[in-house]
């Protein structure tokens, strides 16, 4: 026999049983099985509509409901109201699946308003994954400090550029300054300065709200010192998981394949081994000079373009074009130091060449230095501990070089000076600097067109050159990355044939 009576805001009636009613729902326990005043009242009114406690009734009665897209959220409100915790979640997990861009801010607003932990991860995970256009919407702004501080912190952000976060931080404490001022500088502790070029990075010091706050420009000032004085240019903060694929991928640009220059672009990302396609280069390229500098990848000169400089921007996939190599360069060595690139000899197409030339991309101009002591091509070239090295290469086509020499670009008007050779005469070798020694691998000898299998290293300190383990393959004219501590071969040529092969050498165990 029923002993309650149950009023919805629409006054239609339900009669129902006090003992069934607290089995299942803590709210009605706590009112029949304490002193309050509703214990002995016959009939109870809730602001509950009348579809909705028809779902709740059958749910406690015969342990199972029908929920959907349309009743769910309303089902979800009630369940906290009448703490049915078990209910609220199988709502909650029907409301996660209606999470979209529209709706976001209202799903995200029911999470903190009902502590419900279902739509609080699957709120947060959506907003990471569509941070670009959420956050540029009106309801981000609506957000309270804790959500925003998570969802900015977190490695799952997905943004084509970190700089899309420092201007979420800026609309959001911009929408109530007053209230809002002192939270900027803990929410710019979460902005990743490393994946952030130098260029915005300077426009950032101009903000009101960076230069009111002495802890934010001190980060922008140290993130802007150690792009000078790091040679790895690696920050101390690690780019989000999204912008770490890109900065640590190796990209290849052009060559040669099947007797043809190409334009084709590709990236290898080594933690996961996988290849993706790129936005081509602009014009086809070989015996072309690749080198990064402050967020940007410099293709310069080689065969077809043999002044032109094109860049590509990692982060947009796209290109541009700036100022021409004031002297023909093909098959030339290219390094970045301090801001600037350093293009070091090559041939004009004729002759190698002993001419060192210096791009300011600031300027967007080229300056000449201090040539080389010997007319090189072929060669390759390094920067290690302030020193830019040149390294092996040739003068004629049927000859090779072991000479080395080095520069410190810091002192004016010093010439370069030779330092040991190589163990072995190299053209087309590969080479790249590790913590204290340089690496040369591969290349030609002469006019054999048999590749070498050889490797050596520099030792800065004892200015000598030690045999290490060879290639698993021969190969010349190939690319060499260091990343995290491993050193990469990719690709090159031997015996007249392309080699498509990756070969990873372990410094800790010295062998590739």
């Amino acid at each position: 026999m029923c002993d309650i009576t149950l009023k919805t805001t629409s006054e239609d009636i339900f009669p129902a049983h006090k003992i069934v009613l607290a089995a299942k729902s803590d709210y009605f326990k706590a009112l029949f099985t304490t002193e309050m005043a509703e214990k002995n009242c016959q009939e109870i009114s809730l602001d509950i509509s009348t579809r909705t406690l028809k779902a709740i009734l059958k749910y406690v009665y015969c342990g199972d409901v029908s929920l959907n897209v349309s009743n769910a959220r309303s089902v979800f409100v009630a369940a906290d109201y009448l703490m049915m915790d078990h209910l609220k979640k199988r709502a909650a997990a029907i409301l996660k699946r209606t999470i979209t861009n529209d709706l976001y801010f209202e799903i995200r607003n029911l999470a903190e308003t009902y502590n419900s932990s279902i739509l609080d991860r699957s709120t947060m995970r959506y907003i990471c994954r569509h941070f670009s256009l959420l956050s540029q919407r009106g309801g981000f702004n609506n957000l309270n400090f804790e959500t925003v501080e998570r969802v900015i912190r977190s490695d799952e952000v997905i943004v084509k550029q970190e700089e899309e976060v420092f201007e979420a931080v800026q609309r959001w404490v911009g929408a109530d300054m007053r209230r809002r001022e002192h939270y900027f500088e803990q929410l710019f502790r979460h902005v990743r300065l490393c994946s952030i070029s130098e260029d915005y990075l300077r426009l950032m010091i101009d903000d009101m709200l960076v230069r009111n706050s002495l802890a934010c420009m001190k980060q922008i000032l140290k993130s802007l010192q150690r792009r000078v004085t790091k040679e790895d240019n690696e920050d101390i903060d690690e780019p989000r998981t999204c912008l770490r694929k890109h900065s640590r991928a190796v990209i290849l640009f052009g060559g040669m394949s099947g007797g043809r220059t190409i334009t084709d672009t590709v990236s290898w990302i080594p933690g996961a081994n996988t290849w993706s396609k790129l936005s081509d280069m602009r014009t086809p390229r070989e015996r072309h000079a690749v080198v990064t500098c402050q967020g940007y990848v410099y293709v310069i000169g080689g065969y077809n373009n043999s002044c032109a400089v094109d860049r590509y921007d990692p982060r947009t996939n796209t290109w541009c074009s700036v100022a021409q190599v004031p002297d023909k360069t093909i098959a030339s060595a290219a390094v970045a130091f301090e801001g600037k690139i350093y293009v070091l000899g090559g041939s004009d197409g004729f002759n190698a060449m002993s001419t060192v030339q210096r791009y300011n991309p600031h300027t967007n101009t080229w300056q000449l230095l201090a040539p080389l002591t010997q007319k090189r091509k072929a060669h390759c070239a390094v920067v290690l501990h302030g020193n830019l090295y040149a390294i092996s290469g040739c003068t004629y086509d049927n000859d090779s070089l072991a000479s080395v020499e080095r520069l410190d670009p810091n002192v004016d008007h010093q010439p370069w000076q030779r330092v040991a050779s190589l163990r072995h005469h190299r053209k087309y070798a590969c080479a790249v600097a590790s913590t204290n020694r340089i690496i040369v691998a591969g290349g030609y000898q002469d006019t054999s067109s048999t590749a070498l299998r050889s490797c050596e290293a520099y030792d800065v300190m004892t200015d000598e050159w030690q045999g290490m383990a060879p290639l698993l393959l021969p190969r010349a004219a190939a690319g060499m990355v260091r990343m995290r501590g491993h050193v990469f071969v990719l690709g090159g040529r031997s015996d007249l044939q392309s080699v498509r092969s990756v070969e990873r050498y372990y410094e800790g165990e010295g062998e590739w």
